[in-house]
């Protein structure tokens, strides 16, 4: 239960990163007519804010705990995907805030990524090597089971991407409560 939990946090919140990864040409470039330049900079963009909210999160260990950090990557996350879904359900022509919502998205995972990690391996001692692999591969296989579901879908390929995130982002608060929850039952 120590590794399971936290893992699966990593893995949805890694799901989200592939759904980003496998559908924001289609968004940015297709339905929003980005040039292939531009597109460039918006993905390195994101990109930073994954390594600046990494190291806003390692400025903050010892101040906030472990579950605060990575509810603040999963509370930014829920923020970025609800905002990229009410552009897609409300069909505005709004690229600033998809922007903002993607970055909010992605940039999560510099919050999210290393505290499930970091929850997820806090146990596991001679088994590090094997569960970092687990975990590893565990992620990809989200992004795996992101893709088909981007590719099953039938709506825009933004509303895809939006509902997909929202999915595995819900997922990731479920296993977060989960982990919270068995957290504080082992301390009482």
């Amino acid at each position: 239960k120590s590794f399971l939990m936290p893992m699966l946090i990593g893995c949805f919140s890694g799901g989200i990163l592939f759904c980003y990864i496998n559908s924001s040409a289609s968004v940015l470039i297709e339905h929003f007519a980005m040039s292939q330049q531009a597109f460039a900079y918006a993905f390195g963009f994101n990109a930073f804010g994954i390594m600046l909210l990494s190291t806003m999160n390692n400025r903050l260990v010892g101040h906030i705990s472990v579950f605060s950090r990575l509810f603040i990557g999963l509370t930014i996350q829920l923020l970025g995907v609800i905002l990229l879904l009410s552009i897609a359900i409300l069909e505005l022509n709004a690229l600033l805030w998809v922007l903002i919502g993607l970055f909010m998205t992605v940039a999560g995972i510099g919050f999210t990524g290393p505290n499930a990690m970091a929850l997820a391996m806090s146990h596991q001692g001679e088994r590090a090597g094997t569960a970092s692999a687990l975990m590893g591969s565990m992620q990809f296989g989200c992004g795996l089971l992101g893709g088909i579901m981007l590719n099953i879908l039938a709506w825009s390929a933004m509303f895809n991407m939006g509902l997909v995130m929202l999915l595995f982002v819900l997922a990731a608060i479920a296993a977060f409560i989960w982990t919270r929850l068995s957290s504080n039952l082992q301390t009482t």
